[in-house]
């Protein structure tokens, strides 16, 4: 947790099971528990956000019902927000649509481009799995400012409790 900085980035990949959002989820409250301890007020119109990115997809789905406007609001909300975690890219599995590639492109690029702190885990196994997902641009974008992706290896530590 002490490695994550106001604009860095950190990239957690490996199977399924391995811990990677109880170490982000770790590392996203110590974020948060600093910037209080900092004396900085969120304020109720940009909380900190944790999501995962099938429900980022399902919401902005929920939110575009209200029209052009409501989904723009969230995706901007996830751009504005002060700490991101963005837990199971690729999870899903099925391919992104034109809207929800181009949407989450957006977010990466605007955080990257604003050096606000992301937390990002995936099942992915390298940078180019990631990258014919979200394409070679975000990526490098999460390269530089994540330096590396932390992949934890292991069995699934949920099968044999």
């Amino acid at each position: 947790c002490d490695a994550a900085t106001p604009e860095s980035w950190v990239v957690l990949a490996g199977s399924v099971g391995t811990g990677k959002t109880t170490f982000a989820t770790a590392t996203f409250n110590d974020m948060v528990a600093r910037s209080i301890g900092r004396n900085v007020n969120f304020g109720s119109k940009r909380p900190p956000k944790w999501v995962t990115e099938a429900r980022f997809l399902r919401m902005a789905s929920v939110a575009g019902a209200a029209g052009y406007h409501g989904r723009a609001a969230y995706v901007g909300s996830m751009i504005t927000c002060p700490i991101l975690v963005m837990d199971d890219l690729g999870g899903q599995r099925t391919p992104l649509t034109n809207w929800g590639a181009g949407a989450i492109r957006d977010i990466f690029d605007e955080r990257y481009s604003n050096e606000k702190p992301t937390i990002l885990t995936t099942n992915l196994a390298t940078w180019d799995d990631l990258a014919g997902r979200y394409g070679d641009h975000i990526v490098s974008r999460m390269i530089e400012r994540a330096k590396s992706r932390t992949v934890l290896n292991g069995r699934d530590r949920r099968i044999g409790k």
